[in-house]
């Protein structure tokens, strides 16, 4: 069985968004989740880039 990491999983996910979605779609996903989570408790970074984390 392989073990992957969260972060690695989180890579998958981000990268699929980045090659499914051009840029202003994820940027409008984003300001939907930002609007509906203002303080970003909700699976923060899972399924779309969390910019206000530090790398």
């Amino acid at each position: 069985m392989f073990d992957f990491s969260e972060s690695f999983f989180n890579c998958l996910i981000i990268g699929f968004l980045d090659s499914e979605y051009n840029q202003e779609t994820v940027q409008a996903m984003q300001s939907v989740k930002s609007s509906l989570d203002p303080n970003n408790i909700l699976n923060p970074g899972k399924v779309l880039p969390d910019n206000n984390r530090p790398s």
